[in-house]
């Protein structure tokens, strides 16, 4: 009798069976239909393939990849097996056979939506944002309502800072799903880039609404409250996000980075420190870390750190500029323009990389490299302003590189509409109705004055204010001054804190909750000492603390700010014609905008020229400006004045080995002998005016005047030679030099300047005159009446306040002397 045979199956329902328990997650079972197929047809691709992918959602991928593959050995031309196979690739991280896969797939069907939106998703991984957005934008071709390739397509606009892009597209996914997390998430973070955190917090909290227990939302909503100043509920936020997930390390950076904003460095690196364990192949928290080390001036910590960083993210363009600014400040120089120059071979319209680089070659005075990196940062610069955008030139350094008070107000305003746009949303603290009269404390009809730096400390700003406030009548005015620089605990510093009626330290305060302070003290008239200088803090003037806001010192020119209402100058450095390059009213001071402390010490004789290291004989010409105000016109003007003052020398700022090299190279290449040259060691401020009074004439630089290096000039009996320029910082030793009752020591032109500084070298009669006079006059002249200054000040903030009670606008304000 013939062997009983099994009955053939019917592959149709063994397959429909299969994929039924497929789809419930009964693994087993559909396993069983599958190979019930393959035991009759061993070839059967679908069987394969289906099995293949059983493999894969047990996490087997190897032996997912051998089934898949023979599944397409066997239909090589099913699209989907290859598009599945690309998802196993991707789990296995073989990105590159993921990707082969998904192109193999849409190659074959060329409408195949998942497959060009798994493509997309995998080249939104890989950092190759232009390739993603193609393909998530062909995916929503073929299918417009396709919701997650809609929202992915947001975050790639996103993380491309295409963020209006971004919102059209989310704004699409929620007119399909109201309720979506990630869409009013994604949503968030494109108005968060746009500056427009309120909005971005409502946001954040819908997508909490729809999905509780997502810690990206929370993290990003507190992104944008630390954007609002909302340090504290900032902070809450991220904990949310670590309970959430406790394993979650970009909520550890986003704490470290607020943490270093309130000045809490050692609880900043421990956030850091957690982000690196959790994420070490992440770049972020080591260049932040790096940005720790730097602060605490651990410069050679903080370059292996950012190198760290760079490891791990080799285009980092950040991370080479900030480890070219620490090794910048660590005086290795030519790495600090080695590192700037590879972010700019990272992205050849890196602004910000242009600006440091061209910064760092001023300092070392390497002239000969100049001119095609500014050309560069000249477009780039006249290209952002043209579109309305920040340009990433510093304000500081536009009015170092160009003399023009329209294009230096035109980069300020742009970074102070930045500066306005982050605080949107927070709620302004000074009155904006029904204005009550100054002063605001009425129970001390006082007017209540708040002066804001970083600076109060072993600095040139203090070495100017430092006796100002004990000079303050204390009868009309209530003084506060209020601190977010290190405390130094030099004597600067001291006697300003006991000089001032209360030293606030806000450093470890968000700009919110100073400027709150601020509001609480009932402050009538903020005075900002630092504009857009190093490490500034303007988002707190911004949030409009006080009724009366003005700036002075610091910045040489105008902020361009809305939120300042004066700027204290004078005539000569900000002349009538001027005003329209200004956004503040000006108050013209009747002697000179720069205030200085007439009891700074300044020890006779002790020092000759052999310990300075000067010649015995012959004339010393001088100028301590730093390097960065040198540039060839003015310098290569010296070297002819020295040419023709026999036997003279030009002593000069020390300490930049590039620099010397680069200066004394230029005075041989114009004839010079270098020898002539003299270097001279940073040392303590007493120290330096003491060895000061060695030269004979101060030479003045020509773009960016020496402004307290020309006051410490004649402060020590140095007469000082200008050329008076076009715009404030050019313009401010002929503002001293008036104060100091000596116009004839201003020039005009170049050729005035050095006949002038020659005339007075070979006439020792004539300078030793002006030095006597210097000497005789110092404590009667108006340069250095600090009493005299102060009472002046004080006039003018007495017509500030009368002008606001009036309900009048700003406006100019001159001041005349007080009886």
């Amino acid at each position: 009798m013939d062997e009983l045979k099994r009955p053939a199956i019917d592959i149709g329902v063994e397959l429909k069976s299969g994929v039924a328990h497929h789809q419930a997650g009964n693994y087993d079972q559909a396993e069983r239909h599958y190979h019930r197929i393959l035991e009759e047809h061993s070839h059967h691709a679908d069987a394969l393939h289906l099995l293949g992918l059983i493999e894969h959602q047990r996490g087997k991928h190897q032996r997912a990849i051998r089934l898949i593959k023979k599944a397409i050995q066997n239909n090589g031309s099913c699209s989907f097996y290859h598009n599945n196979l690309g998802a196993v690739f991707k789990e296995t991280g073989a990105l590159k056979e993921a990707i082969a896969c998904y192109q193999k797939a849409l190659k074959l069907q060329p409408d195949y939506a998942e497959a060009a939106y798994n493509l997309g998703s995998l080249l939104l991984i890989m950092g190759e944002l232009r390739d993603a957005i193609a393909w998530f934008e062909k995916a929503i071709t073929i299918k417009p309502d396709y919701l997650d390739a809609l929202s992915n397509l947001a975050a790639a606009c996103n993380k491309a800072s295409r963020a209006d892009e971004a919102i059209l597209y989310c704004e699409k996914v929620l007119s399909l799903n109201p309720d979506s997390a990630v869409a009013w998430n994604n949503l968030g973070n494109a108005l968060t880039a746009k500056k427009r955190p309120d909005k971005a917090i409502a946001c954040f909290q819908k997508s909490i609404e729809s999905e509780k227990n997502n810690p990206e939302a929370y993290s990003n909503l507190g992104n944008a409250l630390h954007d609002l100043g909302e340090a504290g509920k900032a902070l809450d936020n991220y904990q949310s996000a670590l309970a959430l997930n406790p394993m979650y390390g970009q909520a550890y950076n986003n704490m470290g980075i607020v943490f270093r904003e309130m000045g809490r460095l050692n609880d900043a690196a421990r956030c850091y420190r957690k982000a690196m364990q959790l994420r070490p192949e992440d770049s972020e928290a080591y260049h932040n870390m790096g940005n720790i080390l730097k602060d605490e001036g651990r410069l050679n910590d903080a370059v292996t750190m950012y190198r760290d960083a760079i490891d791990r993210n080799s285009q980092s363009i950040d991370s080479h500029v900030n480890l070219g600014i620490a090794l910048e400040d660590s005086g290795r120089a030519q790495e600090a323009i080695q590192n700037y120059l590879k972010a700019l071979d990272i992205d050849p319209y890196c602004a910000k990389a242009y600006s440091h680089l061209v910064h760092q070659l001023q300092h070392v005075c390497a002239w000969n490299q100049l001119d095609p990196f500014n050309e560069r940062l000249d477009e780039l610069t006249k290209c952002a302003l043209e579109e309305g955008e920040k340009p990433d030139e510093m304000p500081f350094l536009n009015l170092i590189r160009h003399a023009q008070p329209l294009l230096n107000y035109r980069v300020a305003r742009a970074w102070s509409r930045e500066v306005s746009k982050q605080v949107r949303g927070v709620p302004a603290f000074g009155p904006q109705s029904n204005k009550p009269d100054l002063p605001l404390n009425k129970k001390t009809p006082k007017i209540t004055l708040g002066y804001l730096s970083n600076n109060f400390k072993n600095h040139p700003t203090a070495h100017l204010v430092q006796g100002m406030f004990q000079y303050h009548d204390r009868s009309q005015f209530h003084v506060f001054c209020y601190s977010y620089g290190k405390d130094d605990k030099s004597r600067y510093r001291e006697k300003i804190k006991t000089s001032c009626d209360g030293f606030i330290d806000i450093r470890e305060m968000s700009h919110f909750e100073a400027a709150r302070q601020i509001h609480d003290h009932r402050v009538d008239i903020l005075i900002d000492l630092v504009g857009y200088m190093t490490a500034n803090r303007l988002s707190i003037p911004a949030m409009r603390p006080a009724p009366i806001q003005a700036r002075w010192l610091g910045l040489a020119g105008t902020t361009g700010a809305d939120f300042f209402d004066y700027l204290i100058t004078d005539e000569v450095v900000a002349p009538k014609a001027h005003s329209p390059f200004y956004s503040e009213a000006l108050v013209y001071m009747p002697d000179c905008y720069q205030i200085n402390d007439n009891t700074q010490p300044i020890p006779d004789g002790g020092v000759t020229r052999r310990d300075a290291g000067l010649p015995e004989e012959g004339v010393v010409f001088c100028s301590f400006c730093s390097r960065y105000k040198y540039e060839p016109i003015m310098f290569r003007t010296w070297l002819r004045i020295l040419d023709q003052v026999k036997g003279s020398v030009l002593w000069l700022l020390g300490g930049n080995v590039e620099a010397e090299k680069n200066l004394r190279q230029f005075a041989i290449s114009n004839g010079v002998d270098s020898d002539r040259l003299i270097f001279a060691e940073k040392i303590q401020r007493e120290a330096h005016l003491q060895r000061l009074q060695l030269a004979d004439l101060a030479l003045d630089t020509r773009i960016v005047n020496g402004a307290i290096t020309t006051s410490d000039a004649l402060w020590a009996g140095v007469p000082l030679v200008t050329l008076q320029g076009d715009h404030f910082a050019s313009r401010m030793s002929s503002s001293i030099l008036m104060a100091a009752q000596l116009p004839e020591l201003i020039t005009h032109t170049i050729k005035d300047y050095e006949d002038l500084s020659v005339s007075l070298a070979r006439d020792p009669n004539r300078l030793n005159d002006i030095r006597l006079y210097l000497r005789r006059s110092r404590l009667t002249m108006p340069l250095f009446n600090t009493q005299r200054f102060v009472h002046n000040l004080e006039s003018a903030f007495i017509e500030m306040c009368e002008i606001y009670n009036s309900g009048d606008e700003p406006r100019q304000i001159r001041v005349t002397e007080r009886k």
